[in-house]
């Protein structure tokens, strides 16, 4: 994607491994590994140094193009231009659509608001499964802890979520379907 030079600036290259494929695929390629950058630095505070990621990925795939058309990249941008930006058009079954390549502000999630509390964050990253997480015997809403009854309460999608209620802000703030909530807290949500 990058090489150095002496003076330790960083500069995009071309990706030859991907010169077989159509321009589509590897548009969306880079729109892949762009998306999964963002997202995965999406809560960092300095988020805003990934615009020279964007750059570097941009006129990277931009020369991908250009090296497989044996063409310059401003060629490449004329081809493929679309108002302010360009993209790879491709077919649908509602009709023709561009594919372009993700843009940093797209990706990032919202500032998450003061008003979580800490009790919210105390299992938001872990990746245990649901035995683990009841065997801990521990509420993810209330923080109750001991030898009562949990539950798993479930939901469709996380996007539907408004955020109106606390177990909806968990659940937002943990990127989950699923809580596991004492018998008391699952009344309380299902009422």
């Amino acid at each position: 994607m990058r090489y150095f030079l002496k003076n330790g600036k960083l500069f995009p290259k071309k990706r030859d491994y991907l010169l077989n494929l159509s321009d589509l695929e590897i548009v969306s390629t880079y729109s892949a590994e762009m998306r999964g950058i963002f997202n995965y630095y999406s809560m960092a505070v300095d988020y805003y140094k990934l615009s020279y990621f964007s750059y570097l990925m941009e006129y990277s795939c931009l020369m991908t193009l250009a090296r497989k058309h044996k063409s310059s990249i401003g060629e490449v941008i004329e081809q493929y231009r679309m108002e302010k930006t360009w993209g790879i058009p491709y077919e649908t079954k509602k009709g023709k659509k561009r594919l372009c390549l993700p843009n940093k502000n797209d990706c990032k999630i919202t500032k998450i608001k003061d008003e979580f509390s800490n009790n919210m964050f105390s299992h938001s990253y872990s990746t245990t499964t649901f035995e683990k997480r009841l065997a801990a015997k521990e509420c993810e809403l209330c923080g109750t802890r001991g030898n009562i009854k949990f539950e798993i309460h479930h939901i469709n999608k996380v996007k539907n979520l408004k955020g109106k209620t606390n177990w909806e802000k968990v659940m937002i703030a943990k990127r989950r379907k699923t809580l596991v909530v004492c018998e008391d807290c699952h009344k309380r949500i299902h009422n």
